[in-house]
């Protein structure tokens, strides 16, 4: 699929070169830990937001894989305030885990629960920050956070990509 990919990209950037064995290699190997779904969505990411009139690099195709990531994490940030106002004590399950760990980063939904509403918006960089960071390692968390409540956590569905 990468090899596809890389003589797709070098016919739509104008890529004059006869032998593209040293890129195809080069492509392969930085994107051989990424499965076939992400590097279909970066590559059409990239295309679709052409910005170089020169050959794309792998830090070029990570850069628009990860494109959305902050996009995720204000929208992650809303809904966090939703379900903290909605649901004050209880337990949260998240949908998007990457969400659920940034709460417990950040001190948990008791410690965010018990801020005040403005001081809880002092909260949105770090949030938005810290959920980056997560979202780019790709692991999968925990995704129900603990609150003072013993009850059955709220599930909280996802708005990530």
């Amino acid at each position: 699929m990468v090899e596809d990919m890389v003589m797709e990209l070098a016919e739509i950037y104008g890529n004059r070169s006869n032998d593209l064995t040293l890129q195809i290699a080069i492509w392969t190997k930085a994107l051989e830990r990424v499965d076939n779904k992400s590097v279909a969505f970066g590559y059409q990411t990239l295309v679709q937001t052409k910005q170089k009139s020169t050959m794309p690099v792998p830090a070029d195709f990570f850069e628009a894989l990860n494109s959305g990531i902050s996009d995720d994490a204000l929208l992650s940030w809303n809904q966090l305030f939703k379900a903290i106002k909605s649901n004050a004590g209880r337990p949260l399950e998240f949908e998007d885990t990457v969400l659920a760990e940034t709460v417990r980063q950040l001190g948990g939904v008791d410690f965010l629960s018990g801020l005040a509403e403005k001081d809880f918006f002092w909260q949105r960089k770090p949030f938005t920050e810290t959920y980056c960071i997560l979202a780019k390692r790709g692991k999968d968390y925990e995704p129900v956070c603990p609150a003072q409540h013993v009850a059955r956590p709220v599930l909280i569905k996802s708005v990530a990509t």
